[in-house]
């Protein structure tokens, strides 16, 4: 009986700390929802605006965005084969996007946010053809897109000059994934997507060739609508706040928000508030005794010297008696010894105990001398 008690309780105490049957908050609460680009862009490196240098000269006007074969709307991802300085490789045309994820709460946690490029079936798509050299790694094919980070915003644009668009950070760049049968490449930014909802700026991203690539090529994707993007999230827990704080059992109400006049000038007045008010008490009763007779106790002999108690005079006499009576008993040694003194003085031979027979020299007289 008592070990099945004792399997209980602890089964009970277990089930208290973990529910059997529930799963946990962080599955239960996710949420999937669709996101929209807020802001789409690409810029094209053949565009020049602008002066030339020490000349005051405008350069020749924009070549027309149709001559770079992207359809209206389209967006694309070139590049010629140009190098940089440093080796990398520099896009002839490239796409920004920008998602609208401010109706996440901030603090929450993204599990999961993909966007997809669908290629644009009105546009000429180029790129090499694959060829493969026994011995080295094949070139060509399809080529690589990926994502980086910008370092400013941008605004609509649709084959603008290279001077107005961001700086790439492609540190981390994210790789699409090509998908053949739906001609797309989808990414996954779940990583910039939790930095988005923390707080971090929103710049979007970079869609563009990776920074060695050799192979010659141009794709055109769908337009800013087309792009489909997923984002996977669990809402931050939300705190429970009061209403309003509460004064002597009084609600105080929020203040009114204070008229914006636009001028520095303006002081903002208080507003009066209610004044507490004590709440009724009631009349405090005072219980009274009714005046009681003061009785004065007699004073006996032994009560009243002083102040002290019956049990210290006892003592007191007590002691007075034992002192007397051992007083009694044994005398004075010093008396006794002086009268005793006294005696042999005076006394006759029985007094000195001195045998019969022998003279008994009187005072003064002196003792003769036998020969």
């Amino acid at each position: 009986m008592r070990t099945a008690y004792r399997v209980l309780s602890t089964a009970v105490a277990v089930g208290a700390i973990f529910p059997v049957g529930l799963t946990p908050a962080h599955a239960a609460d996710k949420v999937t929802a669709p996101v929209q680009v807020e802001t789409a862009a690409w810029f094209w490196s053949a565009q020049v605006t602008g002066e030339i240098p020490e000349t005051g000269v405008g350069y020749p006007a924009p070549v027309p965005t149709p001559a770079s074969g992207v359809p209206a709307g389209g967006l694309p991802v070139a590049f010629k084969g140009d190098k940089d300085t440093d080796g990398t490789s520099k896009p002839d045309k490239e796409t920004y996007l920008m998602w609208d994820v401010y109706f996440i709460p901030e603090g929450s946690y993204v599990d999961s946010f993909t966007f997809t490029l669908t290629l644009h079936p009105d546009a000429q798509q180029v790129s090499a053809p694959e060829v493969a050299v026994p011995g080295q790694p094949a070139r060509g094919g399809q080529p690589p897109v990926v994502a980086c980070v910008p370092d400013i915003g941008f605004g609509e644009a649709a084959g603008e000059s290279f001077t107005l668009k961001p700086k790439d950070d492609c540190a981390n760049q994210i790789f699409g994934t090509y998908d053949a049968a739906t001609k797309s490449y989808t990414f996954d930014a779940s990583t910039y997507a939790q930095d988005w909802v923390d707080g971090e700026v929103n710049n979007g991203l970079a869609i563009r060739n990776q920074d060695d690539e050799d192979d010659p090529f141009q794709l055109v994707f769908k337009g800013a609508a087309d792009v489909k993007a997923t984002i996977v999230y669990t809402p931050a827990e939300e705190e429970v706040v009061d209403p309003a704080p509460i004064d002597g059992g009084i609600v105080t109400p929020p203040l009114p928000p204070l008229p914006q006049t636009g001028s520095s000038g303006y002081v903002p007045q208080p507003v009066p508030q209610p004044v507490p008010q004590p709440a009724p008490q009631a009349p405090v009763v005072v219980q009274t005794r009714a005046p009681q007779p003061i009785v004065q106790a007699a004073a006996t002999p032994l009560t009243a010297s002083r102040g002290l108690s019956l049990l210290m005079w006892f003592a007191m006499i007590g002691g007075v008696l034992l002192l007397g009576t051992a007083s009694l008993i044994l005398g004075d040694p010093l008396e006794a010894a002086a009268g005793s003194r006294h005696r042999v003085r005076t006394t006759g031979r029985h007094r000195l105990n001195v045998p019969a027979g022998v003279p008994v020299r009187a005072p003064g007289t002196v003792r003769p001398r036998t020969v």
